[in-house]
């Protein structure tokens, strides 16, 4: 109850509406269920041995890029839903969300420079991958300066 309470006495809701919480919840949990039936299917796969040594370098390639793009997601469900819960100001939310996409970038960079580096067929990958570091470091540059604003001022 206190949640509720503080967040009625100022007036700042992270949610527009009290069901977004739950869906974001759910979207980081139905993420976590695909990552985890992934995984299975993957040790499946490769417990068979049914595909040639250049099948399975193209599928572990492709199976590495889906972890990857599943694990970040992941964060990032549970990131925003932890941040709607504790986040008490619009400022002080727009500063948490930059800071959650620099982290996810680093963990982004960190892990696309792993797999560049380990899986033979990923190099393919790169170039996405790239943008992808490059879009996320961008809306995280750009929340950080928006909660750096002062209250009255009109957005970009």
């Amino acid at each position: 109850m206190r949640h509720k309470q503080s967040s009625q006495t100022n007036g700042f809701s992270f949610w527009k509406r009290p069901v977004h919480k739950w869906f974001v919840l759910l979207a980081g949990l139905l993420n976590l269920l695909s990552l985890w039936l992934s995984i299975r299917e993957y040790r499946r796969i490769a417990a068979a041995g049914i595909l040639s040594p250049s099948q399975w370098s193209e599928y572990t390639a492709q199976k590495h890029w889906q972890f990857a793009l599943s694990g970040m997601l992941v964060l990032y469900f549970f990131g925003e839903f932890l941040l709607g819960y504790f986040v008490r100001c619009q400022r002080s939310a727009q500063l948490a969300n930059g800071v959650l996409l620099l982290l996810l970038a680093s963990l982004w960079g960190a892990a696309g420079f792993g797999m560049h580096l380990a899986v033979p067929g990923w190099r393919e990958g790169l170039w996405l991958s790239l943008l992808i570091l490059a879009l996320i470091c961008a809306l995280s540059n750009f929340r950080n300066c928006c909660s750096r604003k002062e209250p009255g001022a009109k957005p970009l």
